[in-house]
């Protein structure tokens, strides 16, 4: 059973991917370059100006998988790793893959994983947070949609 998670970071606050790549480097043209790609301005399709408001990582930028990675790496991977050390897990970016032992372990994990991300000021993308059933000595499931 594996319990898929995909993080938000449309509201993440924006000094906490700053602080995150002030840990790999101090070079102040990169962090500079880290803060002008947060706080940059996205156009829309409809061709509507978003402004960031001091807080979200732009989608579909060159640099937010980038910025996703490093904050998840020193914020997540290590709160995991160090919470439950039997679960393994896949991340890319902002979306994740915990690896638990039966339904009551996911539903536990998945709990611990909200009260972090408030503590953060984020929350899961609910149409894209399922636990999903993954033996190959059990018969088809659909996934369990989780509810909030």
């Amino acid at each position: 059973m594996k319990s898929i998670c995909v993080i938000d970071l449309d509201n993440i606050d924006h000094k906490f991917p700053l602080k995150s790549v002030t840990q790999c480097t101090r070079k102040k043209h990169i962090l500079l370059y880290v803060k002008r790609c947060i706080e940059a301005s996205v156009e829309l399709p409809e061709g509507n100006i978003k402004h960031p408001q001091g807080k979200g990582i732009p989608q579909g930028g060159v640099t937010s998988p980038v910025l996703a990675s490093i904050f998840m790496d020193i914020v997540f991977d290590k709160l995991i790793s160090k919470g439950n050390p039997v679960n393994s897990f896949e991340r890319y970016a902002e979306d994740i893959i915990v690896n638990c032992r039966n339904i009551k372990e996911a539903l536990r994990l998945l709990e611990a994983i909200k009260e972090w991300l408030k503590s953060y000021k984020l929350e899961l993308n609910i149409e894209k947070t399922n636990i999903v059933y993954c033996r190959k000595d059990q018969k088809y499931q659909q996934p369990f949609k989780v509810r909030y």
